[in-house]
């Protein structure tokens, strides 16, 4: 049965098992105990990007559908789910688990359609027909969906069966283990707990930006109160203790997107910007025109920048970044159809509707 939260006692958080922590709450039946889930990273991975790294192997989309590689230096490779004009094109968000491969198809003038497929690729099953589908987390045989409503919607996927949580409505949906982070209505954000449906408040203001990193939430709120200016409060929400860190504020004109343990990045037009999240220091690194700033939670958690002949690697603690030696020109590579870096010397890169794997140095 779902419950209403009407207030969420922040301060009311202590650790209990190695398994989780437990955060009390208010409901309308009273105090509830509510377990997150911080024993490690769940066998599960979603991405927006189109390509997962899973237990080694590499599921890559392009026009074929999803590819799947043994490893990334394996030539051969497996399709497991098909493009084509009776399946429709499989979108690049698409989610993995030990059992399924969940992906999306869409079909010209008509709705898309989420698929449960297996993982040798030999069947698909049709689970949910929507004009709009989002694939945002993937937990417990279960996959974890948005459609135009904005909703968290759920499917297990062996019985097919059905549950919309009302009370988890917004946009920005990034998961960690059993938790799935969103900002509300009011802007603000807030956490679904895949385990028992409850939904708690993280912070109080309206969150400009976040990023689930390997430690936490990194989380930006602006609290200029200008639409002319832009000041972050920056602030971490601890896996370790569920609770909130006040960190530094920076008064900026740039605009952070993307965050790790310890840095806000912004794309800009000539240069990538990074903004310490415990001091509020800000660097610069100018270029001749915009690169690219790549973070997928499905790969990897480390924050990649890419531009001319440039490829800058932020590990998830680092303050500073790693630069790789790359030669783009020489490769042939146009670094904005970079979709991935593997290993430190080799890309994943999307030409013409179809990935290759390439060597970057």
């Amino acid at each position: 049965m779902k419950k209403n939260i009407t207030k969420f006692l922040s301060k009311a958080v202590s650790l209990l098992l190695c398994c989780g922590l437990a955060v009390t709450v208010l409901t309308s039946c009273g105090e509830r105990t509510l377990e997150m889930n911080t024993s490690g990273v769940t066998n599960n991975k979603v991405t927006h990007q189109g390509v997962i790294e899973y237990h080694g192997g590499y599921y890559i989309v392009d026009k074929f559908g999803i590819n799947y590689k043994t490893n990334i230096d394996n030539k051969d490779m497996v399709i497991v789910a098909h493009t084509s004009k009776e399946n429709g094109e499989v979108q690049k968000n698409f989610a993995i688990d030990d059992k399924y491969i969940y992906f999306i198809s869409a079909y010209k003038d008509a709705s898309k359609m989420l698929y449960r497929g297996t993982i040798d690729g030999k069947k698909r099953t049709k689970i949910y027909v929507r004009d709009k589908i989002n694939i945002i987390a993937c937990y417990k045989n279960k996959i974890y969906f948005t459609d135009e409503r904005n909703m968290i919607i759920y499917i297990d996927a062996d019985t097919k069966e059905k549950v919309e949580v009302a009370e988890a409505v917004g946009k920005g949906f990034v998961q960690y283990n059993n938790c799935i982070f969103f900002t509300d209505s009011s802007k603000k954000l807030v956490v679904y707990n895949c385990d028992d449906n409850a939904v708690i408040p993280v912070t109080e203001n309206n969150s400009a930006g976040y990023s689930a990193t390997d430690n936490g939430v990194a989380i930006a709120e602006n609290i200029s109160g200008d639409k002319k200016s832009t000041k972050y409060q920056f602030s971490f929400f601890t896996y370790s203790k569920a609770e909130i860190r006040n960190m530094a504020a920076a008064e900026t004109a740039a605009k952070y997107t993307v965050f790790s343990n310890n840095l806000a990045f912004a794309n800009e037009k000539t240069s990538l910007k990074t903004c310490g999240l415990n001091n509020g220091e800000e660097k610069e690194y100018s270029y001749k025109k915009q690169g690219k700033l790549i973070y997928n939670t499905g790969l990897d958690n480390n924050v990649y920048y890419l531009n001319e002949n440039t490829c800058l690697k932020f590990e998830p603690t680092a303050e500073t970044p790693n630069e790789l030696t790359v030669d783009f020109k020489k490769n042939k590579i146009d670094y904005n159809n970079v979709i991935a870096i593997v290993n430190d010397n080799k890309a994943i890169a999307l030409e013409n509707g179809y990935y290759e794997v390439v060597n970057i140095n």
